[in-house]
């Protein structure tokens, strides 16, 4: 995945450029201290947290967390409310619960649903419940900046003080997204104040299935794990809110010892 992260992070630059921005990837990778990745879904979304690993032979310890209440469910629906004047009231579940509410005593606000549909179309507002429209980089910036900011505090509450710049920052998208809808997210995140520039090195996109394959090779069994090796090759279903994606995924690449940073440099220098 980081291959296809680091692509997508600088896909207009030229390749020189490129192979400098790696560079600095891997020189940057020793000063982060936590990961946080988002999750942002159609119809569910949820982050997650881990430290950095130090031993290279560590399992990475990854917490998983609903960003609107403490319950098992580790994720909580992609609804979010905004008032008359367009401020942002409620995400999640808080976000139905107060539209209902609000309804209930004769009130009005817009909440939105499965916005994420309206990127994927290259919309530029989403709509409401009841037929209003809102710029979409305003509804997903909101998002994910509600959802990075209940990470901040929940990574406070485990080790203390927080540096935002110590943490790298991952963002789940789509395979079959383009280039363009990639752009959107990454200025959704400086819209969000994750990152201050769309070419920061300090959030990655990580492309849905990637992630999956990586986290199933993870967590299987020995007998299963042992298949997930070069050179096979697997499929991926990621049955989502809104749509399903089947994507097959190479494990051909990476060679032994390597990292998936030191795999990206050296894909681009042999491709250059």
């Amino acid at each position: 995945w980081a291959r296809r992260c680091v692509q997508d992070t600088v896909s207009t630059q030229s390749t020189w450029e490129i192979i400098n921005l790696n560079m600095a990837l891997l020189k940057e990778e020793g000063s982060f201290t936590h990961v946080i990745a988002i999750d942002f879904g159609t119809g569910a979304s949820g982050y997650g947290i881990a430290p950095k690993i130090l031993d290279p032979t560590q399992k990475p310890k990854i917490e998983v967390f609903n960003p609107c209440d403490e319950s098992d469910d580790q994720k909580t629906p992609t609804a979010i409310l905004f008032d008359n004047q367009f401020n942002f009231i409620a995400f999640g579940n808080q976000a139905l619960i107060k539209y209902a509410e609000l309804l209930d005593d004769g009130g009005t606000a817009l909440l939105f649903q499965t916005y994420k549909m309206h990127l994927l179309h290259m919309d530029k507002n989403a709509i409401s419940a009841d037929g209003r429209e809102l710029s979409l980089m305003t509804v997903i910036s909101q998002t994910l900046k509600f959802i990075a900011e209940k990470a901040l505090d929940k990574l406070a509450e485990q080790v203390g003080k927080v540096i935002p710049t110590k943490i790298r920052w991952l963002l789940t998208v789509p395979a079959l997204w383009s280039e363009e809808h990639k752009q959107f997210m990454r200025k959704a995140g400086v819209e969000a104040g994750i990152i201050d520039n769309i070419n920061s090195t300090q959030m990655l996109l990580c492309l849905e299935p990637e992630g999956a394959s990586i986290q199933c090779r993870e967590d299987s069994e020995e007998s299963l794990k042992a298949q997930l090796v070069k050179p096979n090759v697997v499929m991926v279903l990621d049955c989502g809110g809104g749509t399903v994606d089947i994507t097959a995924v190479s494990y051909t690449h990476l060679r032994a010892h390597e990292t998936s940073l030191h795999l990206v440099c050296r894909l681009l220098l042999e491709k250059k």
